[in-house]
């Protein structure tokens, strides 16, 4: 596709969405390597400002009733041919990205219980989430030892996929198809916010004529129709991409996007950092878990 540079990937994080005069490496954390496993820091971290008052002390009735305490990541990752430079940067980027995420602490200091998978956009792979490395479970979650080596591992599929890509339709088929069959066992948790992040730099939904308000009901449906239960974060290609960028212009995937609603954003694969795409992934993911229960009371 385009070149990246990724030396530059691994030292800028998030640069352009810092405000005012915080250090750059702020907003993802102290940017080092998450140990996965630990507990993590119990005073105020660098994710305060994205997941609340993370290490503020609460009620003895743990997480406030708007918070959600449970995070399902799911990563559909574009494995087609013009992939190969993207998937190394999410695979160097993702430390910094999970790093809030295991930051975070609700209003009683709780950690924050998740679980993240991947699959590709090849519909042959029939939405099974991947088991490479040295975990065989379908997901990684907080308690597993290294965490990011082993998301990278699965992120950096190789570009062997199809070219017709097809990414609502491999999560659609990840989160009920595979779900109902036990083929991604029991991933997907009742009271845990949905949090769905594509990268690919084509534009195609899934199967022909299925429309993005189609995908929307399946995932709907994932959550009992609760749509503030889930959150999407589409790394595409954006309005008009520079002659220097092969991505095609992600107008379906755009659609998507808007009709989904709060819990959503879009972001630009033609970036030559996507710390700043996964940085708004997080924000989005953030708004949505404040929200989870259907807004203040």
């Amino acid at each position: 596709m385009r070149f990246l540079p990724l030396a530059f990937i691994g030292t800028v994080i998030a640069v352009a969405a810092c405000g005012g005069d915080d250090p750059p490496n702020n907003t993802f954390g102290d940017g080092g390597e998450s140990s996965s496993g630990s507990s993590g820091s119990s005073g105020s971290s660098g994710s305060s400002g994205l997941f609340g008052d993370a290490g503020s002390s609460g009620g003895q009735d743990g997480a406030g009733d708007n918070e959600c305490r449970q995070m399902d990541i799911v990563f559909i990752v574009d494995n087609s041919g013009s992939m190969s430079q993207e998937q190394a940067a999410l695979k160097t980027n993702f430390p910094k990205f999970i790093k809030v995420i295991e930051d975070y602490r609700t209003k009683s200091g709780a950690q924050l219980d998740y679980r993240v998978a991947v699959t590709s956009t090849d519909t042959g792979d029939r939405g099974l989430f991947r088991t490479t490395g040295a975990i065989t479970r379908q997901w990684l979650e907080r308690t597993d030892a290294n965490v990011t080596t082993v998301f990278g591992q699965r992120a950096e599929m190789g570009i062997g996929g199809s070219g017709d890509e097809m990414p609502l339709e491999t999560l659609k088929l990840a989160l009920v198809d595979r779900i109902a069959d036990k083929g991604n066992g029991d991933f997907v948790r009742k009271d845990a916010l949905l949090a769905i992040v594509v990268l690919t730099d084509e534009d195609v939904l899934g199967v022909r004529n299925k429309t993005a308000a189609a995908y929307i009901t399946d995932i709907d449906g994932v959550k009992e129709g609760k749509r503030e239960r889930w959150a999407s974060a589409v790394i595409a290609g954006p309005q008009n991409p520079a002659s220097s960028c092969a991505a095609a212009d992600a107008r379906q995937l755009r659609t998507f996007t808007t009709s989904v609603g709060a819990n959503a954003v879009q972001s630009s694969i033609c970036d030559a950092d996507l710390s700043v795409a996964l940085l708004k992934a997080v924000e989005t993911f953030s708004a949505a878990c404040k929200t989870f229960n259907g807004g203040p009371k």
